[in-house]
């Protein structure tokens, strides 16, 4: 998203992690203040786009199963993950994300790999599949851009208020490690 944001003077994108393990705070969309607030930055207009989901189905279907039990209705996971990954998508305004899906996939036919239990580590090996794999993001940052590119913004980026571009920017995701981090919050 940054990299196509930095082509397009035109607007200012903040990419957020509206997640409980990032922000206990403002990531809790089950807490009313928290929901609130994003709420009413939508109808403000400073937030033109909303990419969320319930907790990751490969944690709450493969760690409960005995192993290597497999996940119901697996459907096709072709972009790039070690492992089939049940994503579901409800996805508005967004006509071309299935033709960006199919056009940036990198295998014809689902992996055959399988991410029940722990590894030899004693690590959870749905972990790594907590991260989507980067031909499903480049699939999803192009047609967001593209739907950006049609719409007007309803207020021009000096217009938003600095309280909430902060909150954006502490919500904004730059520490990427070796190894992939929490999947719940401490």
């Amino acid at each position: 998203m940054e990299k196509f944001a930095a082509l397009r003077p035109d607007y200012v994108i903040h990419v957020v992690s509206l997640d409980i393990v990032v922000d206990t705070t403002w990531g809790e969309t089950s807490n009313p203040a928290t929901w609130e607030f994003w709420i009413g930055a939508i109808r403000a207009g400073h937030v033109l786009a909303f990419v969320g989901g319930p907790p990751c189905e490969t944690w709450s279907r493969a760690r409960g199963q005995p192993v290597p039990a497999e996940p119901a209705n697996q459907g096709p996971r072709i972009m790039g993950s070690f492992a089939p990954k049940p994503t579901h998508m409800l996805v508005v305004n967004m006509p071309e994300l299935l033709h960006d899906l199919n056009r940036n996939r990198v295998r014809r036919e689902l992996p055959k790999a399988h991410a029940i239990g722990k590894d030899q580590s004693g690590h959870w090996r749905t972990t790594v599949l907590k991260e989507y794999a980067p031909a499903f993001c480049k699939s999803m940052a192009e047609a967001l851009i593209r739907s950006f590119d049609r719409c007007e913004s309803q207020t021009p980026a000096h217009e938003v208020p600095e309280a909430f571009l902060k909150q954006c920017i502490a919500m904004n995701c730059q520490d990427f490690g070796d190894y992939v981090g929490a999947d719940f919050a401490h």
